[in-house]
């Protein structure tokens, strides 16, 4: 028997993270971004697209996506909903520069299994940000 399913959660709202347009949520479709906000914690950040019957893909709000670890390819540790935007915005335990696997899907009436689309790979990135002082500009440049 296999090791039931995390509850979905709702993504982060926009009172957090601004809602995207069609074309920044098709982009995100494409090229998730994970990043880690602190030691211990990734932000994932996807847009969720299915296909329709007639071949048109479209960005989809209420969509749910099952996250994996890479070491746990088999079993996801969370389950996310999209927002009306069609992203998934969620953060989550991590370590820095994780893979992570996100796959959508939906559960099939007639087979009673869940059936998981592409899946995609987003790196927990770890990264500082430095400022430093002024820099004077040179005449003529």
């Amino acid at each position: 028997m296999s090791a039931p399913l995390p509850p979905v959660i709702d993504s982060i709202q926009a009172e957090e993270v601004p809602l995207f347009s069609p074309e920044e949520a098709w982009q995100l479709a494409h090229e998730p971004r994970s990043r880690m906000i602190d030691d211990m914690t990734c932000e994932r950040v996807e847009g969720v697209y299915l296909q329709g019957s007639e071949g048109s893909r479209k960005v989809v709000a209420d969509s749910v996506s099952a996250l994996f670890r890479s070491r746990h390819r088999g079993t996801p540790f969370l389950r996310v909903r999209t927002r009306k935007d069609g992203v998934l915005v969620v953060r989550f335990p991590a370590t820095p520069n994780e893979v992570i696997t996100s796959r959508s899907y939906r559960f099939d009436e007639r087979t009673k299994r869940h059936v998981y689309g592409r899946p995609f790979d987003s790196v927990c990135q770890a990264s500082e940000v430095k400022v430093g002082g002024p820099t004077p500009i040179q005449e003529g440049q």
